[in-house]
């Protein structure tokens, strides 16, 4: 994959209804299946809300276990949303305080999520949960964009969110923007993707 999200184009968006000011925003956004464990997605999210007050934790998906998910909810600090059209994208990373990408174990072969490079272009921190062998992982730990945990044990998910937690009050995202630039322009744009079909083909 490569960036997509044009420069500034978040200042035309409008998304912040779903944003309180005065919450740290844990987003999950895209599709929910299986692959991304959504029953212990949500239990990180309840843990996580139950622990820090000014948190919030969001949902933009759809689809049956989405649905699920939503009809059982008895969070406040826990948000359900649609999911967002690909011109608000922008916005919503802006938004996003941090942007957790769950996978299940065993999943990470061939599973690199095509969100994340514009999430590191736009500067989001970004809490994985992935192999140890993915690509996921790599990219995230090269990148320094965020925190990486290798499985789902809850002590070590605690520790990584509240790292990262205490990280994001420390650097802007206009500087996560800058640290990010020179590796999204080597690594995730389309001359580089035309490189190597054309090297492949």
């Amino acid at each position: 994959p490569f960036v997509t999200i044009e420069k500034n184009s978040e200042e035309t968006c409008s998304l912040e209804e779903s944003f309180s000011a005065g919450h740290i925003h844990l987003v999950y956004s895209g599709a929910l299946g299986e692959k991304q464990k959504p029953k212990d997605l949500y239990s990180f999210c309840v843990e996580i809300c139950n622990r820090k007050s000014n948190i919030k934790c969001h949902f933009f998906s759809g689809g049956p276990i989405f649905d699920q998910l939503k009809n059982k909810n008895d969070q406040k600090h826990i948000l359900f949303h649609d999911l967002v059209p690909e011109h608000l994208l922008p916005k919503l990373y802006a938004c996003s305080d941090i942007q957790i990408v769950p996978q299940a174990e065993g999943t990470g072969a061939g599973a690199f999520p095509s969100k994340i490079p514009n999430l590191i272009a736009c500067g989001v921190p970004i809490l994985a949960i992935c192999d140890k062998d993915s690509e996921l992982a790599r990219v995230i730990m090269e990148t320094k964009t965020g925190r990486v945990v290798f499985g789902w044990n809850k002590k070590k998910l605690l520790e990584a969110f509240d790292s990262l937690f205490n990280e994001i009050s420390q650097e802007s995202r206009t500087d996560r923007k800058k640290k990010a630039q020179k590796y999204v322009f080597e690594n995730f744009n389309i001359h580089k993707l035309i490189g190597s079909i054309t090297e492949t083909g």
